[in-house]
Protein backbone atom coordinates (compact mmCIF):
# COMPACT_ATOMS: atom_id res chain seq x y z
CA UNK A 1 0.00 0.00 0.00
CA UNK A 2 0.93 3.47 -0.48
CA UNK A 3 3.01 5.42 2.22
CA UNK A 4 -0.16 7.68 3.30
CA UNK A 5 -2.57 4.97 3.85
CA UNK A 6 0.56 2.95 5.55
CA UNK A 7 1.12 5.52 7.87
CA UNK A 8 -2.30 7.67 8.57
CA UNK A 9 -5.07 5.50 7.18
CA UNK A 10 -4.74 2.78 9.39
CA UNK A 11 -6.40 2.18 12.80
CA UNK A 12 -4.02 1.92 15.75
CA UNK A 13 -6.60 0.46 18.49
CA UNK A 14 -6.55 -3.44 16.59
CA UNK A 15 -7.66 -5.63 18.68
CA UNK A 16 -9.48 -9.35 19.00
CA UNK A 17 -10.81 -11.62 21.67
CA UNK A 18 -7.77 -14.62 21.72
CA UNK A 19 -9.93 -17.60 23.33
CA UNK A 20 -7.17 -20.32 22.78
CA UNK A 21 -5.47 -21.89 25.49
CA UNK A 22 -4.04 -25.50 23.86
CA UNK A 23 -3.00 -23.80 20.61
CA UNK A 24 -1.70 -20.53 20.25
CA UNK A 25 -3.00 -18.10 17.99
CA UNK A 26 -1.37 -17.30 14.68
CA UNK A 27 1.20 -14.20 15.28
CA UNK A 28 -0.26 -11.06 14.60
CA UNK A 29 -3.55 -12.10 14.32
CA UNK A 30 -5.22 -8.88 16.37
CA UNK A 31 -3.97 -7.10 13.58
CA UNK A 32 -6.29 -8.43 11.06
CA UNK A 33 -9.33 -9.52 13.58
CA UNK A 34 -9.12 -5.70 14.55
CA UNK A 35 -10.35 -4.35 11.28
CA UNK A 36 -13.84 -6.10 11.74
CA UNK A 37 -15.63 -8.67 10.46
CA UNK A 38 -16.88 -5.63 7.41
CA UNK A 39 -14.04 -4.68 6.52
CA UNK A 40 -14.31 -4.77 2.60
CA UNK A 41 -10.68 -6.09 1.31
CA UNK A 42 -9.15 -4.10 -1.83
CA UNK A 43 -8.55 -6.56 -4.76
CA UNK A 44 -5.27 -6.01 -6.67
CA UNK A 45 -6.18 -7.99 -9.59
CA UNK A 46 -9.34 -9.15 -11.27
CA UNK A 47 -10.48 -13.05 -11.23
CA UNK A 48 -10.78 -13.83 -14.79
CA UNK A 49 -12.91 -16.58 -14.01
CA UNK A 50 -15.68 -14.56 -12.12
CA UNK A 51 -16.21 -13.05 -15.28
CA UNK A 52 -16.47 -15.79 -17.66
CA UNK A 53 -19.04 -17.58 -15.63
CA UNK A 54 -20.94 -14.58 -15.84
CA UNK A 55 -20.73 -14.46 -19.20
CA UNK A 56 -21.41 -18.13 -19.75
CA UNK A 57 -24.70 -17.53 -17.34
CA UNK A 58 -26.25 -14.81 -19.61
CA UNK A 59 -25.07 -17.23 -22.79
CA UNK A 60 -27.55 -19.64 -20.97
CA UNK A 61 -29.88 -17.43 -19.68
CA UNK A 62 -30.17 -15.87 -23.01
CA UNK A 63 -30.21 -19.13 -24.94
CA UNK A 64 -33.22 -20.73 -22.67
CA UNK A 65 -35.22 -17.13 -23.33
CA UNK A 66 -34.91 -18.24 -27.24
CA UNK A 67 -35.99 -21.85 -26.63
CA UNK A 68 -39.24 -20.94 -25.07
CA UNK A 69 -39.56 -17.67 -26.86
CA UNK A 70 -43.35 -18.64 -27.87
CA UNK A 71 -44.34 -20.54 -25.47
CA UNK A 72 -47.23 -18.88 -23.14
CA UNK A 73 -46.78 -18.14 -19.54
CA UNK A 74 -48.09 -21.02 -17.41
CA UNK A 75 -50.17 -19.79 -14.60
CA UNK A 76 -49.84 -23.33 -12.99
CA UNK A 77 -45.53 -22.90 -12.85
CA UNK A 78 -43.73 -21.43 -9.83
CA UNK A 79 -39.91 -21.15 -10.55
CA UNK A 80 -39.33 -21.15 -7.19
CA UNK A 81 -40.21 -24.13 -6.35
CA UNK A 82 -37.77 -26.08 -8.82
CA UNK A 83 -34.34 -26.36 -9.02
CA UNK A 84 -32.26 -24.98 -12.22
CA UNK A 85 -31.35 -27.67 -14.90
CA UNK A 86 -27.83 -28.04 -14.91
CA UNK A 87 -28.18 -29.63 -18.31
CA UNK A 88 -26.49 -26.58 -21.00
CA UNK A 89 -29.08 -25.12 -23.61
CA UNK A 90 -28.63 -25.73 -27.44
CA UNK A 91 -27.33 -22.51 -29.46
CA UNK A 92 -30.26 -19.46 -30.16
CA UNK A 93 -30.56 -18.23 -33.64
CA UNK A 94 -26.70 -17.47 -35.33
CA UNK A 95 -27.69 -13.68 -34.94
CA UNK A 96 -28.15 -14.32 -31.02
CA UNK A 97 -25.17 -15.92 -30.58
CA UNK A 98 -22.79 -13.77 -32.89
CA UNK A 99 -24.44 -10.42 -30.71
CA UNK A 100 -23.06 -12.55 -27.62
CA UNK A 101 -19.99 -13.25 -29.05
CA UNK A 102 -19.60 -9.40 -30.05
CA UNK A 103 -21.10 -8.47 -26.47
CA UNK A 104 -18.01 -10.67 -24.68
CA UNK A 105 -15.49 -9.41 -27.00
CA UNK A 106 -15.92 -5.76 -25.40
CA UNK A 107 -15.85 -7.03 -22.07
CA UNK A 108 -12.49 -8.64 -22.74
CA UNK A 109 -11.18 -5.50 -24.24
CA UNK A 110 -12.60 -3.53 -21.24
CA UNK A 111 -11.53 -6.48 -18.88
CA UNK A 112 -7.76 -6.24 -20.75
CA UNK A 113 -7.63 -2.55 -19.93
CA UNK A 114 -8.46 -3.09 -15.88
CA UNK A 115 -5.93 -5.63 -15.77
CA UNK A 116 -2.86 -3.37 -16.60
CA UNK A 117 -4.22 -0.87 -13.76
CA UNK A 118 -2.30 -1.05 -10.40
CA UNK A 119 -4.42 -1.36 -7.62
CA UNK A 120 -2.71 -0.68 -4.12
CA UNK A 121 -3.40 -3.23 -1.72
CA UNK A 122 -5.07 -1.92 1.42
CA UNK A 123 -3.61 -5.13 4.10
CA UNK A 124 -0.15 -5.22 4.89
CA UNK A 125 1.76 -8.90 3.51
CA UNK A 126 1.16 -9.99 7.01
CA UNK A 127 -2.19 -9.36 6.74
CA UNK A 128 -2.54 -11.30 3.62
CA UNK A 129 -0.39 -14.14 4.46
CA UNK A 130 -2.71 -14.43 7.87
CA UNK A 131 -6.05 -15.07 5.49
CA UNK A 132 -4.32 -17.68 3.17
CA UNK A 133 -3.41 -19.37 6.45
CA UNK A 134 -6.89 -19.39 8.36
CA UNK A 135 -8.56 -20.34 5.08
CA UNK A 136 -6.46 -23.65 5.27
CA UNK A 137 -6.63 -23.59 8.96
CA UNK A 138 -8.61 -26.12 10.90
CA UNK A 139 -7.05 -25.73 14.08
CA UNK A 140 -8.95 -22.32 14.75
CA UNK A 141 -12.21 -20.88 14.10
CA UNK A 142 -13.00 -17.15 13.89
CA UNK A 143 -16.74 -16.05 15.62
CA UNK A 144 -17.88 -13.00 16.39
CA UNK A 145 -18.51 -12.37 19.67
CA UNK A 146 -21.91 -11.02 21.78
CA UNK A 147 -22.96 -7.70 21.68
CA UNK A 148 -20.69 -6.22 18.74
CA UNK A 149 -17.23 -6.49 20.72
CA UNK A 150 -15.67 -7.93 17.28
CA UNK A 151 -14.11 -11.06 16.34
CA UNK A 152 -12.83 -13.47 18.31
CA UNK A 153 -10.18 -16.46 17.57
CA UNK A 154 -10.96 -19.55 19.15
CA UNK A 155 -9.75 -23.36 19.01
CA UNK A 156 -12.12 -25.26 17.05
CA UNK A 157 -12.07 -28.57 19.34
CA UNK A 158 -13.14 -26.02 22.58
CA UNK A 159 -15.53 -24.12 20.42
CA UNK A 160 -17.35 -27.94 19.25
CA UNK A 161 -17.16 -28.99 23.14
CA UNK A 162 -19.14 -25.71 24.08
CA UNK A 163 -21.71 -25.79 21.38
CA UNK A 164 -22.67 -29.45 22.46
CA UNK A 165 -22.16 -28.97 25.88
CA UNK A 166 -23.89 -25.35 26.31
CA UNK A 167 -26.75 -25.89 23.85
CA UNK A 168 -27.47 -29.62 22.31
CA UNK A 169 -26.98 -30.93 25.60
CA UNK A 170 -28.90 -28.53 27.59
CA UNK A 171 -31.92 -30.81 28.40
CA UNK A 172 -34.13 -27.62 29.14
CA UNK A 173 -33.91 -25.97 25.27
CA UNK A 174 -33.37 -29.68 23.57
CA UNK A 175 -35.27 -32.98 24.07
CA UNK A 176 -33.33 -36.57 22.87
CA UNK A 177 -35.81 -38.64 20.64
CA UNK A 178 -35.48 -41.93 20.39
CA UNK A 179 -35.94 -43.25 16.87
CA UNK A 180 -39.57 -44.11 17.90
CA UNK A 181 -40.27 -40.82 18.97
CA UNK A 182 -38.52 -39.15 15.88
CA UNK A 183 -40.52 -41.62 13.43
CA UNK A 184 -44.03 -40.59 15.60
CA UNK A 185 -42.91 -36.68 15.62
CA UNK A 186 -42.52 -36.96 11.89
CA UNK A 187 -45.95 -38.80 11.32
CA UNK A 188 -47.61 -35.43 13.04
CA UNK A 189 -45.94 -33.60 10.82
CA UNK A 190 -47.51 -35.31 7.61
CA UNK A 191 -50.83 -35.64 9.40
CA UNK A 192 -50.63 -31.27 9.93
CA UNK A 193 -49.99 -31.15 6.68
CA UNK A 194 -53.00 -33.29 5.28
CA UNK A 195 -55.10 -31.09 7.49
CA UNK A 196 -53.93 -27.98 5.57
CA UNK A 197 -54.38 -28.93 2.16
CA UNK A 198 -58.12 -30.41 3.54
CA UNK A 199 -58.57 -27.08 5.09
CA UNK A 200 -57.68 -25.03 2.22
CA UNK A 201 -57.87 -26.88 -0.91
CA UNK A 202 -59.78 -24.04 -2.73
CA UNK A 203 -56.69 -21.48 -2.33
CA UNK A 204 -54.58 -23.88 -3.61
CA UNK A 205 -52.77 -23.94 -7.38
CA UNK A 206 -52.35 -26.51 -9.35
CA UNK A 207 -48.56 -26.17 -9.25
CA UNK A 208 -48.69 -26.19 -5.75
CA UNK A 209 -50.67 -29.55 -5.21
CA UNK A 210 -48.37 -31.40 -7.80
CA UNK A 211 -45.35 -30.28 -5.41
CA UNK A 212 -47.35 -31.30 -2.18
Amino acid sequence: MDVRTYLIGRPTNMACHNLCSKNKAPEGIELLLGLGAKYCVQRTKLDPRGLDKTMERLRNNLRWKYIYRNQQDDNDYIPGFYINSKRNPDEASPEIEACMDKFQEHVNIERRKCSRRRVWPNLTPMQIGLIKRLGKNETHKIISADKNCGLAIVETEFLTERGISDHLSNQEVYKRLSKKEAAGQLEGVDRSIESFISKYSEELSKAEYILI
